[in-house]
């Protein structure tokens, strides 16, 4: 029994032996090899798999076999495979041996010798310090050239020239077919004799920094490329047979096939079964085609497929000087593919400044629209179809554009977009500079530039105008002068408020200064003009019409509108009907605010409040209803500080209290005295401004708390009600003693209790201004 049992162990042993050498002999799996080395050695037929597919990275190499790879990466690789022998090399390889012509060769390049004893063993395993003699002599070194015996001299420079870059074997070492890979592949990036690069010797490339350029071979050697059509079929049209082995490369990152999608750019091959796919792109405008490249806003790309160069070529679809497009890029990031530029393709990397270059490199000049005859037929200046392109009015998208005279029109070919300012600014000319041929003019205490000729005529010692005379500027793309109008045929009107009076000094027509009043007004598009005109009878922030004709006539506005008129605007505000170039204001004193229609649209306001004023100054509706001017009095609260305040009261020697208060206004903080009278408690607080400083604080009372959630734009409470937050709220970490001033993406993640505080509930049109974050112990 026992003989039985041991006889049962052997064969146990025997069989895990040949179970380990069967599956190390057959391995499929590199240990050290990177896709690039097994990739480069595939596709350049150094080194192949079997008839299964195997790399058998783990198998021994014969030392013919490595001769045969080291001929493979040689100018002597057709030499050897079609060499007939009528001889024999070696007793021990015949003329009939698979390996004769690629020993022969080697032999009659200097790469490798027999034995002493006159055999060659092709069959013995190739040990490291043989496989480094036969590369050191590949790269056209002899034994003279090194210094020291063999194989000390060999491996000192087999290491000298990073030929051991991912080796492991030491001297004497049986190297396996995944070390000979490794060794030959190093070889093609190192220095030859001759200080070249040995890969360049084969007609393949170096990249800049003196390596086997692997992206320049695979765009040698793979097939493509293509451009998927059908996500589910991507190689449609190709002979390639994938298989579950096939590997599939987006971007130089391996993925999963699905991740590839329609519109990626495809390059193939059976050799080393993968396929390797682009999705990148480049918008811009053409500076340049020529030599086979293309110049895109100052960076040049190569043509990299017919297709791509006959559209770009003469008489192709974009061959028209400052072309907008689109380059569809492949491997290297050649010119695969050219469509029509689309914005919503500019790469991450791009920002708002470069489209805005782009624009400005195709945008026409100025068109004025000077009469009715022009307006009527103004499409026929643009030299593409109106119907089919995007159109802006004063820098909003329109759907409607029609063009009135005295509107100013550009327009792009490229960008297929067209942008009409309609803008005027009437005043008196104060300045004109220089007065021969200008290049600016001030009107109403505000410079302009003056960017055409006919405006510059106009306005030069040669033209009708000068200092002292009431004109209509005709504005443009940013707010420069395109053309001079007369007041008696331009409207003037503005509806705004006053922000400042004063005297200064003026300049009449004979160039003799004078002191006069002056009242400044803000128009409800945020505009701030400065007339010569008596003030006695306006404060900062009355609403007044502005009126330039011979003559300026500056008015109050009534505020009253009645019960009915509140309840119409009262509506208009929560039901969000603001016309589609709606300019709004929120006035406070001499300070105005410029806000969006979607700050206050959906807000319930009491009608009273406009009844008597205390909200609108101002408003106009247009044909449709909607509102399309608003002054606002302080509406937004977007006017005030807001914070947190520490309250400590002492008695002085008079026996009276003494209030000393802190506030924290965000990281900054302000220790002021007030006496008791001064009614406000530590807490989140409103501070009242004055000449830059605190003047005083009120207490925020209205809060938000079981809170669940809080983001950078709102608060939602535990019944999922969406408060909105400010854009500038404070948010402070509340501590024993104090407040740590913070964030919300500081405290958004952290186990706390938070607290909100607003000015007036978001549905009455206030926001969120403090959050206090307590920390859960």
């Amino acid at each position: 029994m026992k003989r039985t049992l041991l006889k049962f162990l052997m064969c146990c042993v025997a069989a895990i032996s040949l179970f380990s050498v069967s599956a190390s002999a057959y391995s499929n799996v590199p240990q050290t090899a990177s896709d690039e080395v097994i990739n480069v050695i595939k596709l350049l037929e150094i080194a192949n798999g079997d008839q299964n597919g195997n790399m058998n990275f783990d198998k021994e190499v014969t030392r013919a076999e490595f001769v045969k790879m080291a001929i493979n990466a040689s100018t002597s690789k057709e030499t050897a495979a079609n060499i007939k022998l009528n001889i024999s090399l070696f007793p021990d390889v015949k003329n009939s041996y698979w390996g004769a012509g690629y020993i022969s060769v080697a032999i009659n390049n200097g790469l490798v010798t027999g034995y002493i004893d006159g055999t060659f063993k092709p069959g013995n395993a190739v040990t490291l310090e043989e496989a480094a003699t036969i590369v050191l002599r590949l790269l056209g070194y002899s034994n003279n050239d090194l210094v020291g015996s063999y194989p000390s001299a060999q491996l000192q420079k087999y290491k000298d020239l990073d030929l051991d870059e991912g080796m492991s074997a030491e001297r004497g070492d049986k190297l396996s077919r995944e070390e000979c890979m490794i060794l030959i592949y190093n070889a093609l990036s190192a220095k030859t004799k001759q200080g070249a690069v040995y890969c360049t010797t084969l007609g393949l490339s170096a990249n800049s920094e003196g390596k086997l350029d692997y992206s320049a071979l695979l765009e040698d050697k793979l097939d493509g490329p293509i451009t998927v059509a059908d996500k589910n079929n991507i190689l449609s049209g190709t002979s390639f047979k994938e298989n579950e082995n096939t590997t599939y490369i987006l971007n130089n990152s391996e993925v999963a096939k699905p991740f590839i999608g329609s519109g990626d750019v495809l390059y193939y091959s059976d050799v080393i079964n993968a396929v390797y796919a682009y999705r990148k792109t480049a918008t811009g405008i053409i500076d340049s085609v020529s030599n086979g490249n293309v110049t895109i806003s100052g960076k040049p790309y190569t043509i990299a497929s017919a297709a791509a160069k006959d559209k770009l070529s003469f008489g192709g679809k974009f061959s028209e000087e400052k072309s907008f497009v689109t380059l569809i890029l492949g491997i290297n990031d050649g010119v695969v593919d050219v469509t029509e530029g689309s914005i919503d393709k500019i790469s991450e990397n791009d920002d708002n400044a470069s489209i805005i270059s782009m624009i400005d490199q195709t945008i026409s000049k100025a068109v004025y629209i000077g009469n009715t005859d022009a307006a009527e037929n103004w499409q026929n200046k643009i030299p593409f179809s109106v119907e089919s392109a995007t159109v802006y009015l004063n820098g909003a998208k329109t759907e409607s554009p029609a063009v009135s005279v005295n509107d100013v029109v550009y327009y792009s070919k490229a960008f297929s977009s067209i942008w009409i300012y309609r803008k005027t600014v009437s005043g008196t000319i104060e300045h004109i500079t220089p007065a021969t041929s200008p290049t600016s003019v001030t009107v109403s205490g505000k410079t302009y530039s003056v960017v055409s000729s006919s405006a510059a005529y106009d306005l030069s010692v040669y033209g009708e105008y000068e200092v002292g005379d009431r004109i209509t500027l005709i504005l443009g793309i940013n707010d420069e002068c395109v053309a001079v109008a007369d007041t008696k045929t331009t409207s003037g009107l503005i509806y705004g408020v006053v922000t400042a009076t004063g005297e200064k000094q003026y300049t009449d027509k004979n160039g003799d200064e004078y002191t006069a009043d002056f009242v400044t007004v803000t128009d409800t598009g945020a505009n701030t003009f400065t007339y010569e005109f008596d003030n006695r009878n306006f404060t900062t922030g009355d609403a007044v019409k502005v009126s330039v004709s011979d003559t300026v006539s500056i008015s109050r506005i009534s505020n009253d509108i009645g019960k009915s008129g509140a309840a119409t605007l009262s509506s208009a505000i929560k039901n969000g009907k603001f016309a589609e170039h709606c300019e709004i204001i929120d006035v406070n004193g001499s300070d105005v605010i410029k806000i969006i229609p979607e700050r206050i649209a959906g807000a319930e306001i009491d009608t009273e409040l406009f009844i008597y004023s205390t909200v609108a100054l101002y408003h106009e509706y247009d044909s449709d209803g909607n509102i399309s001017k608003l002054i606002l009095k302080n509406f937004t609260g977007d006017f005030f500080e807001y914070g947190v305040v520490n309250v400590k009261k002492e008695r002085d020697e008079d026996r009276d209290v003494t209030k000393y208060v802190t506030y924290y206004k965000g990281n900054t903080s302000q220790t002021v005295v007030t006496k008791e009278t001064i009614l406000f408690s530590t807490g989140p607080a409103r501070f009242i401004m004055e000449n830059g400083t605190i003047s005083s604080a009120t207490n925020l009372t209205g809060k938000i708390e079981n809170i669940d959630i809080i983001t950078d734009t709102a608060v939602y409470d535990e019944n999922d009600n969406e408060y909105l937050v400010s854009d500038n709220v404070k948010v402070f970490i509340k501590t024993a003693s104090s407040y740590e001033y913070s964030s919300i993406a500081d405290v958004a993640t952290g186990d706390y209790t938070y607290t909100a505080y607003y000015d007036k509930l978001p549905i009455y049109g206030g926001r969120i201004r403090v959050i206090i974050a307590t920390r859960n112990v």
